[in-house]
C-alpha cells in the first residue's frame, strides 16, 4: 500500500482494482493475528496493531477519495505515507522482538534435549550392569528396550522428529512415554520455528523499503550481513554483491566519512532518520531517507535500517511554484538533513 501510494499520479500507478486487493490483503492478515492463543500483553498489543492498521487505512481512503482541493490532497497523502511509514516500524519491531523470544524457546529445548540424551545415554550404559546381576531369562527382555532406546536415540539424533518407540512396559516405558512426548514437543517447536522463519523472510524479502542489516563489531563495522531484494533493486547490484560490501561502499564520500559517527549515536541508542546520498552500481546518485536503529541477537549488536529513494519527493519539492513554498505541505519545505 505504501508503493501504491508512492505510484500514485505517476505513470506506473497501480488501477483501482489492485489497491483495494491490497487493502483487503492487509485487514486479512492482521485478522489472522488474533486465530493464535496469546497472552494479555501480546492480544494488547495485536489489538493496538489492528487499530494503527485501521487509522492507516481510513487515511489511505481520503487520499483516493479527495479530488478538488489540491493542498487538501497533498497534505492527507503525507499523513498517510507517514502513517503507513510508523506502521511498518512498528511492525518490524514486534518481527525483531518475536524472533528474540523464539530464539531463547529454541536454546531452552536444545537444553531439554541435551539433559534428555544424557539420562538415555546413562540408562544405556547402566544396561549391561543390569543384565550381569539378573538370570539368563530376563535378558532378552532387557536388551530390547534398551536397543529401542537407543535406535530411538539415533533417530532423533538424525533428525528424524516423528519416530516413536511402542510397546516397552514398566520404567523402559515410562521412559519412552517420556521420549515421545519430548519428540512430540520438539518438532511442534521446530515447526513454530520454522512457520516464523518463513513469516520474517516473506516479510524482510516483500518488504517495499529497503532493508539492512549492519554489523557493528570492530573492523567488521558497517559490513552489510542482510539486505532485501529493494535494496538490490535500488543500488542495481545483486543481494549477494551486496552482503560481500559495507555502507560506505554505498555512501558517496561525503557521507561515507561520516559513518563511524553515526553508528557511534546508534550504538548509544539513539533512533537516526534523515537525508543521505547513495551511489549506484552504475554510479549514478541519488538521494535517500534513512531511519536506523539498534538491536540485539545473542548479545551481539546490529543496525537495522531502512531506505526509501526520495528522489521523485524531491523533485515535486523543486516544483512547488507557490510563492514563498506557502502553497506545499510543510514536511517539504522543512527536510530532514542527516547530522
Amino acid at each position: 500500500m505504501q508503493t501504491d501510494l508512492t505510484l500514485k499520479n505517476t505513470r506506473h500507478a497501480r488501477g483501482v482494482d489492485t489497491i483495494v486487493n491490497h487493502v483487503k490483503n492487509l485487514t486479512g492478515i492482521v485478522d489472522t493475528c488474533f486465530d493464535c492463543h496469546h497472552s494479555e500483553a501480546v492480544n494488547a498489543k495485536l489489538s493496538d496493531l489492528k487499530s494503527h492498521v485501521e487509522t492507516y487505512k481510513e487515511a489511505f481512503s481520503r487520499v483516493l477519495t479527495i479530488r478538488a482541493n489540491i493542498s487538501r490532497l497533498e497534505a492527507e497523502e503525507d499523513n498517510a505515507f507517514r502513517t503507513g511509514d510508523e506502521l511498518i516500524t512498528k511492525l518490524n519491531n514486534m518481527i525483531t522482538f518475536t524472533s528474540s523470544r523464539l530464539e531463547e524457546k529454541t536454546r531452552s529445548s536444545l537444553m531439554e534435549i541435551n539433559n534428555t540424551k544424557i539420562i538415555l545415554f546413562i540408562l544405556i550404559a547402566a544396561g549391561p550392569f543390569l543384565t550381569a546381576a539378573l538370570a539368563f531369562v530376563f535378558i532378552k527382555g532387557l536388551t530390547n528396550p534398551v536397543k529401542s532406546l537407543l535406535n530411538a536415540t539415533h533417530k532423533l539424533k538424525g533428525g528424524d522428529l516423528d519416530y516413536r518407540i511402542g510397546g516397552l512396559k514398566y520404567e523402559f516405558g515410562e521412559v519412552a512415554e517420556s521420549f515421545n512426548e519430548m519428540a512430540t514437543s520438539l518438532k511442534e517447536h521446530m515447526r513454530k520455528i520454522e512457520e516464523s522463519e518463513k513469516r520474517y523472510r516473506m516479510l524482510f524479502e516483500s518488504a517495499g523499503d529497503a532493508i539492512f542489516i549492519l554489523d557493528t563489531d570492530g573492523e567488521n563495522a558497517g559490513r552489510i550481513v542482510a539486505a532485501n531484494r529493494a535494496v538490490a533493486e535500488m543500488h542495481g547490484y545483486t543481494v549477494d554483491e551486496l552482503l560481500t560490501m559495507n555502507i560506505k561502499d554505498l555512501d558517496v564520500p561525503e557521507d561515507a566519512e561520516r559513518v563511524p559517527q553515526r553508528m557511534h549515536h546508534i550504538l548509544e541508542g539513539k533512533q537516526l532518520k534523515g537525508e543521505l546520498h547513495h551511489r549506484r552500481k552504475d554510479g549514478t546518485v541519488f538521494p535517500v531517507e534513512v531511519t536506523a536503529g539498534l538491536f540485539e541477537i545473542f548479545d551481539r549488536k546490529y543496525i537495522l535500517a531502512f531506505d526509501r529513494d526520495i528522489a521523485e519527493r524531491r523533485r515535486r519539492r523543486r516544483n512547488c511554484s507557490a510563492p514563498n513554498n506557502l502553497g506545499c505541505p510543510e514536511s517539504w519545505q522543512q527536510g530532514l538533513p542527516m547530522k
